[in-house]
């Protein structure tokens, strides 16, 4: 609230008389002077229905996917619907279907699908997702060696993706069935005896969709030597001015030097692999606005026995640590260098967000053996049994466990396995309920004689087995593909890949990218229209792990348009919706109105799905296979069903969990009976009125999961209309 009170939640008594009233705002006449909307990336019509219910006036729709605008033609007839790509919408066409000049429109709205979640790219800095590439950004490419993107390319596929998984852990890569893949074939030839024995080709590029179980893909080793970019030591020094006394006879002058440690020895490769399993930086570079003393630390949080150790290993590279005490059976090590902490502050920052630079993967076999020792007595365990020993550890990273596993196979010429040891989620620890990451476990067994694994390494990298290629339901994606000089190639996912015509995927999970081409798109209409205030909505996922930086970007981009603009995360229960949906909310203000953007509070004791459904309309959904009949029958209210961690019973008590777009058992299931939610009752979870339209079930499943809650939207339309009221 303004006055920094916490706003009181009113609690809803009868949910559908609410969206009756809601709906029938939406349809009241509305006056010459309402403020007006254009709507972009509108789907079926879940933002308008905020605006409408807000008692705005929408001038103009955008949305090219045919199910989505049928549905909104159904809710909205006298709403004009550009029905296209907007890529093809020019910012004067915009103007004249809109009625308006620049400047003249209040709220330009949108949420552009162009923030899906990507593959990792092996890039020059570490991994970056494959929207997230640039024109210029040097790449790891098949043959190990770092070369720079030529042309950026997006756009929309319809159909379905391939997904590809191997051996040992590796994340699955999805993409279109003609990206080639550095493959070779799997054969089978007999031996002297007459028994078959399995055979591989040479490499060769090979389409997805081609891929058979047993082939081997290349996980390629960094071949050439690079340098590692790290920030220069930033210095603040007092110095005499000549005639002057007192505090005029002292200037403060800033200046900086290249970080003096040499990273390259083995004994300095220890020290970082430990860093990046147990330690942090503290501290922060000196600036001329801020005084006092600048401590810059490098923390190792050790167990007591090992404060000696790790003080005896710094001292070998020329480092003075203190050992403190810090709690019950651990201790600290603190190092009170800029050097180090600069050299640090390479690998990331905090136990998700750490990585491993691409200049570490380029050292020699020796060095990436010590700093793989270092991160191991850190993280890891071994266990010896008979003559074999196999090393173990931990991570919450996903990018630090794929990146020691490149790393075992560039140094000890051994694949290591990369597992999930625990679902990220609740837990209890020492009696108190905490929330815990996704887990990740790395293991890998010294080489021995006779032991015999699937796949191979050589001097190219390491070689996966293929396990299954399989198709995923045909719907719409945005695709990526880039184009890179000399080898035309680049690491996705950890595996070599071609660029191709039909490009690669982003992935599975939603996350942001400022530079993706419907946001470029959004933000050129931005900058023509002039609006006085605009608001986008995407994904919760873009302010979390490595996307922090392309969230930052985001912003830049946004108040470059000439906006003031602030980001906040809503969760629409909070919102009269009785669903668990947190989204990102932006909203601008354009700079000339001279007011501070803002969100609303939330207003309303979250819906639960019992009161949501009151009064529902007979269930349209189809009966449940018997496979997903024992699974609904074994499982709790509330919880996943069977091996299906999206799936989940849904619990009469408690709100119901984020909708998404699905298909046949992705479907939210009834708390009672053995069914998927109706179209009625997705229709209540998604508050959209009873008298919303769609047509048909599988059509209310997708539109409504890829909606904008209406509720929440009238939320964020009343707020922003008193932000801009003239």
């Amino acid at each position: 609230m303004a006055d920094g009170s916490t706003p009181r939640l009113q609690r809803i008594t009868d949910y559908p008389a609410l969206l009756n009233e809601a709906w029938a705002q939406a349809h009241a006449p509305r006056e010459t002077n309402a403020p007006t909307v254009i709507s972009t990336f509108a789907g079926c019509g879940g933002s308008s229905l905020g605006y409408h219910m807000a008692g705005f006036r929408e001038l103009l729709a955008v949305e090219w996917e045919q199910n989505a605008a049928d549905t909104f033609r159904l809710n909205f007839p006298h709403v004009p619907l550009y029905h296209g790509d907007i890529a093809k919408l020019s910012v004067e066409e915009c103007l004249r279907l809109a009625g308006v000049a620049p400047g003249e429109l209040d709220v330009f709205d949108g949420s552009p699908p162009c923030f899906p979640a990507g593959t990792m790219i092996e890039t020059e800095g570490g991994p970056v997702a494959i929207e997230a590439v640039q024109l210029g950004d040097r790449v790891v490419t098949h043959a190990g060696r770092l070369r720079s993107v030529t042309e950026v390319m997006a756009r929309t596929h319809v159909g379905s993706l391939v997904e590809v998984r191997t051996k040992y852990g590796r994340a699955p890569v999805r993409c279109t069935p003609e990206h080639p893949f550095y493959a070779r074939r799997r054969g089978t030839e007999r031996n002297a005896a007459g028994n078959p024995t399995k055979t591989y080709g040479a490499p060769e590029w090979v389409d997805a969709a081609n891929l058979r179980p047993g082939d081997l893909l290349l996980e390629p080793h960094t071949s050439d030597p690079r340098p590692l970019h790290c920030e220069p030591v930033v210095t603040k020094q007092s110095i005499n001015v000549a005639g002057q006394s007192g505090r005029l006879g002292r200037e403060i002058r800033m200046g900086s030097q290249p970080q003096a440690l040499d990273w390259q020895t083995a004994g300095m490769a220890w020290v970082l692999g430990f860093f990046l399993a147990e330690g942090h930086v503290r501290g922060h570079a000196p600036t001329l606005t801020k005084g006092g003393p600048c401590r810059r630390e490098v923390i190792f949080s050790v167990a007591t026995h090992e404060a000696e150790m790790v003080v005896s290993r710094l001292a070998a590279v020329g480092l003075h640590g203190t050992a403190q005490p810090h709690s019950q059976g651990s201790a600290r090590v603190s190092v009170a260098s800029p050097d180090l902490w600069s050299l640090c502050r390479t690998m990331g920052k905090g136990a998700s967000g750490k990585f491993i630079p691409s200049a570490f993967h380029a050292a020699s076999r020796e060095w990436q053996a010590a700093f793989l020792d270092g991160y191991f007595t850190g993280d890891g365990s071994a266990r010896s049994v008979g003559d074999s020993t196999t090393h173990r550890a931990t991570t919450v990273s996903p990018h630090i466990a794929r990146g020691i596993a490149r790393m075992v196979a560039a140094a000890h010429r051994v694949i290591a396995s990369v597992s999930t040891l625990y679902p990220a989620g609740s837990s209890v620890i020492c009696g108190r309920a905490v929330r815990v990451r996704e887990a990740y476990c790395v293991s890998y067994a010294e080489p021995r004689e006779g032991r015999n694994r699937p796949g191979a390494v050589d001097e190219l990298g390491a070689w996966l087995p293929v396990t299954s290629v399989t198709k995923t339901e045909s719907a719409e994606h945005v695709v990526y593909n880039f184009e890179v000089e000399e080898d035309h190639s680049y690491v996705a996912g950890g595996f070599a890949v071609h660029n191709c015509q039909g490009f690669s995927t982003a992935g599975k999970r939603e996350i942001g990218d400022a530079r993706n081409q419907l946001f470029r798109e959004y933000c050129r209409l931005l900058e023509g229209l002039r609006p006085r205030a605009f608001v986008m909505e995407n994904v919760s996922g873009m302010v979390k792990g490595d996307f922090k930086i392309v969230f930052a970007e985001i912003l830049r981009t946004l108040k470059g348009c000439g906006y003031r603009v602030k980001a906040r995360l809503l969760n629409a229960m909070f919102f009269g919706v009785p669903q668990s949906r947190e989204r990102m909310i932006f909203v601008g203000v354009r700079e000339d109105i001279r007011r501070e953007p803002s969100h609303p509070d939330g207003w309303s004791v979250p819906v639960i799905v019992r009161e949501a459904f009151a009064g529902v309309a007979p269930p349209d959904s189809p009966k449940l296979t018997p496979h997903a009949l024992a699974c609904w029958k074994a499982a709790a209210p509330g919880e996943s069903v069977g091996k299906l961690e999206s799936v989940r019973k849904l619990d009469a008590n408690r709100v119901a969990g984020t909708l998404t777009k699905g298909g046949g058992f992705r479907e939210p299931l009834h708390f009672s009976e053995p069914r998927s939610a109706s179209t009625a009752e997705r229709r209540r979870i998604g508050s959209f009125p009873d008298a919303f339209k769609f047509t048909g079930h599988q059509s209310a499943m997708e539109r409504i999961g890829n909606s904008v809650p209406p509720l929440l939207m009238r939320s964020i339309a009343r707020h922003v209309r008193t932000l801009i009221a003239r």
